[in-house]
């Protein structure tokens, strides 16, 4: 992986200084998980409920958030924000959780009240 500010080739993400936050996340996740990565904005009630619902479930099945994260092919980083409720999810990536957690989306929308 290069450095940040530095090209990899054609097509290559070109990472700058000022992007060191989303430096780790973008390299194991999709750039749209990456560009739902929090600027800021204090998270919602709706996003603080699903994150709850999240961690209920993998606490439940008693697993580690490093091994989800693994499982979910996901940054562990980007997954304990996930349960901290800091991202808009995208479908994907609630789809990849719940699919680690051999549970349902809908199920956990649903234990979220969503």
């Amino acid at each position: 992986m290069s450095a940040p500010g530095r090209s990899r080739g054609a097509g290559a993400l070109c990472i700058t200084c000022t992007d060191w936050a989303l430096y780790s996340v973008a390299a194991s996740t999709s750039m749209s998980e990456a560009a739902a990565m929090p600027k800021g904005k204090p998270p919602t009630p709706e996003q603080i409920a699903l994150g709850d619902a999240i961690r209920a479930a993998r606490e439940r099945q008693d697993i580690s958030q490093e091994r989800l994260a693994l499982t979910a092919g996901i940054d562990r980083s980007y997954y304990s924000a996930v349960e901290r409720g800091e991202f808009n999810l995208t479908l994907n990536a609630l789809l990849k959780i719940a699919a680690a957690l051999n549970t349902p989306a809908w199920q956990l929308l649903r234990q979220a009240e969503l």
